[in-house]
């Protein structure tokens, strides 16, 4: 009876079992190496599935070091500022950029601040949406000469246009500010970040004539970033 079943079941392994003349211990030998080869196809499926998922957790984990990394970089903009850039998504639904830059020489200053806060929109390979809300400074002062009568110019006017007695030499700053939402994209090929923001960005200035509203403008940010190794 137990040959009789261990010969069905043979078949279905994979075996070839005997007849009904051949011995118990052949079919069963048989029975065996059918079993053994089983199990091994099924073993080595498990470790292709388990490598398959290592190789995707380590994809995940490069796509986290990548949303959760310091990045260095430059950008240029009105709510991002424009020069230097930092960013980092501290998690990845929420970041954090700031720019800018200060420079001069003998008869120029300039110098400017942006911050922006990113919310996290969807993620999608390489790529992530997001929101963003930011505001800047921007500051410029520039050399002048002041002649009585005369609005202050940044060089010598000409022989004849203004009273040349008295000739004051002084400086004239202006501050522009910058604030307002937007939305943006970026594109992570490896460690880079590459970025383009559209914010509405409602400016102000403010100078010897007093703060006033500037204007409404809807002008792109860029930045180009190197998100650090983890």
């Amino acid at each position: 009876m137990l040959l009789a079943v261990m010969c069905v079941a043979a078949p279905v392994a994979g075996a070839s079992c005997p007849d009904a003349h051949g011995s118990f211990a052949e079919c069963e030998h048989l029975l065996r190496e059918a079993a053994a080869s089983v199990v091994e196809r099924g073993v080595g499926f498990e470790l292709e599935r388990a490598a398959a998922g290592a190789s995707r957790s380590t994809q995940d984990a490069d796509v986290e070091d990548g949303a959760t990394g310091h990045g260095i970089g430059l950008t240029a903009g009105l709510t991002s500022g424009a020069g230097l850039a930092y960013r980092r998504f501290l998690t990845p639904s929420h970041g954090v950029h700031i720019g800018g830059i200060a420079f001069g020489d003998r008869t120029h200053r300039h110098a400017n601040l942006g911050v922006e806060y990113l919310r996290m929109i969807h993620r999608r390979g390489a790529s992530r949406l997001y929101w963003t809300l930011g505001g800047s400074v921007f500051y410029n002062r520039n050399e002048t000469y002041i002649y009585p009568g005369c609005d202050p110019v940044p060089a010598r006017p000409a022989p004849g246009q203004c009273d040349f007695s008295n000739p004051v030499q002084g400086w004239r700053g202006e501050w522009v500010y910058s604030v307002g939402p937007g939305i943006g994209l970026e594109w992570n090929p490896g460690p880079m970040g590459i970025s383009l923001e559209l914010p509405l960005a409602v400016r102000y200035r403010k100078d010897e004539e007093g703060f006033r509203f500037d204007s409404l403008l809807p002008i792109p940010n860029v930045s180009i970033v190197y998100y650090l190794p983890r």
